[in-house]
């Protein structure tokens, strides 16, 4: 139904046509329009999103600090604690050798040195001056074997009594931090 004039280079088109034609236009016009607010509306969500993201990402930077803050109070108490202890051995060790030491310079108790050695030892001398140590000792008061003093020993057992303490130490220091670190993690 579209006629065509002499001259016209458009079709021309009936009454029917021109309606729909026109509620097609704006039925156009009308979704144009809500695909604009559309996009804004989705602009304004990734925006809110966005700020979101910057608000999420400032928390936990501010966690992760206070998370390594926490570790390090943690693992400075843990090693004042032990230095506490430590310190108190040590005025321990350091009283107990000093009154051993004191005491055996103050003692009368005389022991006697093995004769020279002169190729051949006979079982009564040695068996004498075994006797005389053991009263030696138990003059002193000292009847363990762990327990007696030998100088020559004493600085290679502190380092290797100090060098466990300290590995101890550290493997539980180890295991609370990661502890911690958990913990605070799940918070």
């Amino acid at each position: 139904m579209s006629k065509k004039v002499v001259g016209q280079s458009e079709p021309m088109e009936t009454r029917g046509r021109a309606r729909k034609a026109s509620r097609l236009r704006g039925l156009l016009s009308a979704l144009e329009d809500r695909v604009v607010t559309l996009k804004d509306s989705m602009r304004d969500v990734n925006e809110r999103i966005d700020d979101v993201d910057d608000r999420l990402i400032d928390g936990l930077q501010t966690m992760n600090e206070q998370s390594r803050d926490f570790e390090t109070i943690a693992t400075t108490m843990a090693l004042s604690t032990r230095i506490e202890d430590l310190e108190g051995e040590l005025a321990l060790c350091r009283t107990a050798v000093g009154k051993r030491v004191s005491s055996a310079t103050l003692s009368n108790e005389d022991v006697s040195k093995p004769k020279e050695f002169m190729r051949t030892r006979s079982v009564c001398d040695v068996d004498n001056f075994l006797w005389k140590m053991e009263n030696y000792f138990r003059a002193k008061g000292i009847t363990n074997d762990a327990v007696k003093l030998y100088p020559e020993f004493v600085e290679e057992k502190a380092q290797a009594k100090l060098q466990w303490i300290i590995q101890q130490g550290t493997e539980m220091e180890q295991r609370g931090v990661q502890k911690l670190s958990e913990a605070m993690t799940v918070v």
